[in-house]
């Protein structure tokens, strides 16, 4: 990979350092948290924005990380979707399905470890180790009831998926572009598993996920930015985001200046060397038949819930 494609995570490095000293602390009590679970949730979200891209702009020593950091994306881009679609609701409505989905999640956990533990292990003691299978069974659906109930007073039949969450606030393009990418490292994907390796035409071949550890490397710093300034500019309850305006004003800067947005399928991969004349010019065609339309991801992220 050309080292110009590199450029920006320096610059982002400078940003993140800045943007990491702003303190991420809540006046939430223990006895206020009920009320303040989806202002919790979103808190936590940016902090988690913020580590990961600490951790993702940090020198290449760290090449077999980048890899499998990229699974992290879908994560973040997903919790900023989720998050944000529920600005639609009142608070209080927004408070009940963070609790209510948080409470199947735990019952949801302790059913799996209940299955798996228990088997393997039986005489650890754990989080659900006393409670019969069908008692925890029951608090699993009881917990499916109560949220779908919730859901149903938004005039939602049950909980909208993901991807109807980005259509409706308008990140489907993103939602759609990192759920592919990320999830090509979280679900088993061969193409994953065949661009670690690399070698010469002859052989031999090498197997490792730090061959492409410079295009990763790219892809996490210019991504994870990217959903930093989502966050930034969602409108989320986040009491600290007024601190961040001029940090994320930084970072939109190096973004637009960067040439080279980090591509899913690489020209390395595909060991395509340089882009020759007939590729421009079929380029600079399909642009004139096929112009680029809608909103930039910029002007997509600033879009209010309504």
């Amino acid at each position: 990979m050309a080292n110009d494609r590199l450029d920006h995570i320096g610059k982002l490095r400078a940003v993140f350092a800045e943007v990491s000293a702003e303190p991420l602390t809540s006046s939430v009590t223990l006895d206020t948290f009920k009320s303040n679970t989806f202002p919790m949730a979103c808190m936590a979200t940016f902090a988690k924005c913020i580590e990961y891209n600490v951790a993702a702009n940090h020198d290449s020593s760290l090449a077999i990380s980048h890899a499998i950091m990229s699974a992290g994306l879908r994560g973040i881009c997903e919790d900023l979707i989720a998050l944000k679609y529920l600005l639609r609701f009142d608070h209080q409505i927004a408070n009940d399905i963070v609790l209510a989905t948080s409470v199947l999640e735990i019952h949801t956990g302790i059913e799996r470890q209940r299955d798996f533990i228990y088997l393997n292990n039986p005489t650890q003691l754990f989080v659900g180790s006393s409670h019969s299978m069908s008692d925890i069974r029951s608090n699993v659906k009881a917990s499916k009831e109560e949220l779908k109930g919730l859901w149903n007073k938004t005039g939602a039949t049950n909980r909208p998926s993901i991807k109807a969450m980005a259509e409706y606030i308008k990140l489907d393009s993103l939602y759609s572009y990192l759920y592919f990418a990320a999830s090509n490292h979280v679900h088993h994907n061969i193409r994953t598993l065949f661009i670690t390796a690399w070698g010469s035409k002859d052989g031999p071949t090498g197997f490792s996920s730090t061959n492409l550890s410079d295009y990763y490397h790219a892809f996490n710093s210019f991504y994870g930015a990217l959903l930093y300034c989502g966050i930034v500019w969602s409108g989320l309850p986040i009491d600290v985001l007024g601190n961040h305006q001029d940090h994320a004003a930084k970072v939109e800067a190096v973004l637009r200046q960067v040439g080279w947005w980090p591509e899913t399928i690489t020209r390395d991969e595909m060991n395509i060397k340089r882009i020759n004349l007939v590729e421009i010019i079929t380029n600079m065609n399909m642009r004139e038949k096929e112009p680029p339309a809608g909103l930039s991801i910029f002007d997509e992220l600033k879009i209010p819930v309504s």
